[in-house]
């Protein structure tokens, strides 16, 4: 078996390109760095808890807006029920469902809901949740 040398390109695997490279436009690269931005002003230990509670609600509201789904969980094409939240709004009830969840990554803390609600506030005032109401918020 030779080694690549200069110049050589690496064999290719039969039916996986090895180029497949996806380009983002720079704009959309600015846009997602500017959003993330105002977590550079947060403790590095406090960051673990905001990040956490970040990607847990990402999570729900991922689920959420997947497809509708009848009672027996197979997808429907059934329109959204008038009183319906929108796929992006979330409660902070909706967050204390990533307590146990956050316990197991934060096994220090015994205050969990209030550091969930403390999390929600830090990402209000960064920019990266929008309080709707009373208990109710939404991803911008």
């Amino acid at each position: 078996m030779r080694d690549a040398t200069r110049g050589e390109t690496p064999p290719q695997t039969a039916g996986v390109d090895a180029c497949a490279t996806v380009i983002i436009p720079p704009e959309e690269v600015r846009e997602k760095f500017k959003r993330v931005k105002p977590l550079k002003e947060i403790s590095v230990q406090q960051r673990g808890w905001t990040l956490d509670v970040l990607s847990a609600i990402r999570r729900l509201v991922e689920e959420r807006g997947s497809a509708i789904r009848n009672r027996w969980g197979e997808a429907t094409d059934e329109p959204a029920r008038e009183d319906a939240r929108p796929t992006n709004t979330f409660t902070t009830t909706d967050a204390y469902a990533f307590t146990r969840e956050l316990e197991k990554l934060h096994p220090d803390n015994k205050h969990i809901k209030d550091k969930i609600r403390q999390q929600l506030q830090i990402l209000r005032n960064a920019g990266l949740l929008i309080h709707v109401d009373r208990g109710v918020w939404r991803l911008p």
